[in-house]
């Protein structure tokens, strides 16, 4: 990885969906060579600060991606440390 703090976020609009995105992405994506962390994100789930500055993946729902990207705080170069653009976020949106 280029950069190793960099996250990809997928933002799924069902709970149902985001599940499965969580199952077929673990097993492609955190296999062998890539070996990343799939981390999902909605109401149904719970994670600390340390499982998400661990994770490479986030599929989140909207409203818990709402929640997460507002109340982000923390050391720099955290995770949870800032939303701003600046600070090397990019937001891709699939057409």
């Amino acid at each position: 990885k280029q950069n190793p703090k960099a996250k990809c976020v997928y933002i799924a609009p069902l709970k149902s969906l985001a599940r499965e995105r969580l199952k077929e992405w673990s097993k492609r994506l955190g296999a062998p060579p890539l070996k990343w962390k799939v981390l999902e994100l909605s109401g149904d789930t719970s994670h600390d600060s340390r499982a998400l500055n661990n994770s490479d993946v986030l599929i989140c729902t909207p409203e818990k991606w709402d929640l997460i990207s507002r109340g982000w705080r923390g050391v720099p170069g955290d995770l949870a440390s800032s939303s701003n653009a600046s600070n090397g976020k990019r937001f891709v949106r699939e057409v």
